[in-house]
């Protein structure tokens, strides 16, 4: 009866030591796997080092017992070698993904500086047509020169004079007057004895309505 003697393992690449002893002993990944039953691309994954094809756990223990039994190799040492090697695998592997990540990000930077800027121009539209629309419909500037406020006077008639924004209605008591091309307005309007309330007011087709209100006295001596 044949004893087979174990052989004992050199510091290696687990792939190398598993690769070589196969190619060794004159056995191809195809006949490996039809005996030992073991799928061929987990066969592949563990000669070439790709852990990312790998099984865990219980599962790569057993297939590697296996596939180190064929061989006739020690089991013990190569399954530490294969969990060492998987360990130093994840990190590396998760190194060279943020690595990937960080180049990818700098390698976009003109497309993300063309997205931030067609992105702030869109804003920029947007806040441009909200300020347009409010300005369509906010009140126009009104602003009421003359009389003052409160005037104490003894004529029967006052001249009612201000600024407003262009191309807008003006009107004094309800009565629409003519303005110049710059908003300004100038109106002279008849008084009666005693109290005398004077609403200006001035709109835009859309907006709304900006009155300022005067209160004139007509004190006439007899």
């Amino acid at each position: 009866m044949v004893r087979f003697t174990a052989k004992k393992i050199q510091p290696q690449n687990l792939g190398e030591i598993l690769k070589r002893t196969r190619e060794e002993i004159g056995s191809s990944l195809d006949e490996v796997s039809r005996i030992t039953k073991i799928n061929k691309n987990f066969l592949k994954a563990l000669e070439d080092g790709d852990y990312s094809r790998a099984l865990d756990g219980l599962y790569a223990e057993r297939f590697l017992k296996i596939y180190t039994d064929y061989l006739n190799l020690e089991f013990s040492p190569l399954w530490q070698l294969y969990l060492k090697e998987k360990k130093l695998w994840g990190k590396d592997s998760t190194s060279k993904f943020v690595k990937v990540i960080a180049l990818r990000n700098l390698l976009d930077i003109p497309k993300i500086i063309k997205i931030c800027f067609i992105g702030l121009v869109v804003v920029a539209m947007f806040v441009y047509l909200g300020w347009e629309v409010r300005k369509i419909f906010l009140p126009p500037y009104l602003e009421v020169i003359s009389p003052a406020d409160n005037l104490v006077t003894s004529v029967s008639t006052v001249e009612v004079a201000g600024k407003t924004e262009k191309e807008t209605i003006v009107s004094i008591n309800g009565q629409e007057i003519s303005s110049d091309r710059d908003g300004s307005f100038r109106e002279v309007v008849n008084l009666k004895e005693g109290l005398n309330i004077i609403k200006i007011s001035s709109k835009k087709e859309h907006s709304k309505e900006s009155i300022i209100y005067r209160q004139v006295m007509v004190e006439i001596n007899n």
